[in-house]
């Protein structure tokens, strides 16, 4: 289950991503929760506000470098905890993070990127399976 990124953050952070050579803005979003079993909740229509906190790179679990922005957003954390309790769910990592995948097989150095500057626009909660890729 994830949230998208709403304008007219988009386009800011699609325009701040080519400033730094960093190319798959068309699948951005912030996962809300990350499980392979089914998530049964109504999809939540809030938008969200959250804040860039900085840079950091996570492996996938076929250890490839992911760079990520980590973001501060504590109502997607709620949220996130919420699925958790109402529905027994595990989240397949061992903590929840919010963050933006920014770029997968990453090779350059986080303390090189500019940061983002301006505040995102989170929303409309989302759950497609098909678009989920396991072997990252």
């Amino acid at each position: 289950m994830a949230v998208q990124v709403l304008e007219p953050s988009l386009t800011q952070l699609r325009h701040h991503m080519a400033q730094n050579n960093l190319f798959s803005s068309h699948k951005l979003h912030l996962t809300v929760i990350s499980t392979r079993s089914d998530v049964h909740v109504e999809h939540d229509q809030q938008i969200h506000h959250a804040q860039f906190a900085g840079y950091d790179v996570f492996q996938s679990r076929s250890g490839r470098a992911v760079l990520v922005a980590v973001l501060d957003a504590p109502t997607l954390v709620a949220r996130h905890n919420f699925i958790v309790e109402r529905t027994g769910v595990k989240h397949d990592f061992h903590d929840y993070r919010p963050h933006l995948t920014l770029c997968y097989n990453w090779t350059g150095e986080v303390q090189d990127l500019d940061i983002i500057d301006f505040p995102l626009l989170i929303g409309k909660e989302y759950s497609n399976p098909q678009d989920i890729i396991w072997d990252l």
